[in-house]
């Protein structure tokens, strides 16, 4: 990880040291040559549903799209279920090099209009 220090949001946006600490978690696993890397995410900070499928474009798996689906638990109570298709292009002492994330966010756009209906 980078030595430079972060730069996290301040008042009025309140981020709890628990984001803070999970975000950091990523990027030291991330950083980990530990052959248990892949455990650690799946066990300290994906949900149990998060990733369903991998596929490969190559045999040394320098070309990855992942399936999965991100559980959002709204403060109206709803529940959003989004899938979500994600490509990592590795580089170098697997690396990422590039990452494009895509999702349809019908369902969460309707659920936050339907949060929004008794605003005011």
């Amino acid at each position: 990880m980078s030595s430079t220090p972060s730069i996290w949001p301040s008042a009025p946006i309140l981020l709890d040291e628990s984001v803070k600490q999970t975000i950091h978690r990523f990027f030291s696993i991330s950083d980990s040559t530990d052959p248990t890397s892949g455990r650690l995410f799946a066990e300290e900070l994906f949900a149990e549903d998060a990733l369903r499928r991998v596929f490969c474009a190559d045999s040394p798996a320098s070309d990855v799209l992942v399936h999965g689906m991100f559980k959002i638990d709204l403060k109206d109570g709803q529940i959003v279920e989004l899938d979500f298709n994600a490509r990592f292009i590795m580089g170098e002492e697997a690396k990422i090099k590039f990452l494009q994330v895509w999702t349809d966010p019908t369902g969460m756009v309707a659920a936050l209009k339907k949060a929004g209906e008794g605003v005011e």
